[in-house]
């Protein structure tokens, strides 16, 4: 991890210990730069998340440090589809440290599927936020698990 990374990690309030597992599984620290690492950050923070819950986020799903403003873009627009508002976002993030890092064609597929099956908005909000593992699941594994139940 570049110098500057870890300093404004560490500065943030990351262990050293913290830094080195963060390295270790996520390789795209190498070549991450401060400026990516500091708007992934704030835009955790832009999610109401305190300090604590984004340091355990990043332990349990360091490539949140590395996330692409694409990506996080589109999971936001399908959040806000279904009218997440900032308290219930902020759970399912500390609920699923991959709610940010899933792949949202995958979330799109199990939101078009819920909605051919006549499940509204509020249904789907709440089968998330009961069940916030769906989101990072495949689709095909998704009806894998329905079918099974």
């Amino acid at each position: 991890m570049r110098e500057e990374v870890y300093n404004y990690l560490h500065d943030y309030g990351f262990s050293a210990i913290e830094l080195d597992s963060i390295e270790k599984a996520n390789e795209n620290m190498f070549s991450t730069n401060v400026s990516e690492v500091r708007k992934n950050i704030s835009f955790l923070e832009e999610k109401y998340l305190d300090y604590e819950d984004i340091i355990n986020l990043i332990n349990d799903n360091p490539f949140m440090l590395t996330e692409k403003n694409n990506r996080l873009e589109a999971i936001d627009d399908i959040y806000s589809s279904l009218q997440f508002d900032y308290e219930s976002l902020k759970e399912l993030i500390k609920s699923n440290p991959k709610a940010y890092t899933l792949s949202p064609v995958e979330l799109e597929k199990i939101i078009n599927y819920l909605n051919n099956k006549s499940i509204n908005k509020e249904g789907i909000k709440k089968l998330i936020l009961e069940n916030p593992k769906v989101i990072s699941m495949k689709f095909d594994d998704f009806l894998g698990a329905i079918n099974n139940n």
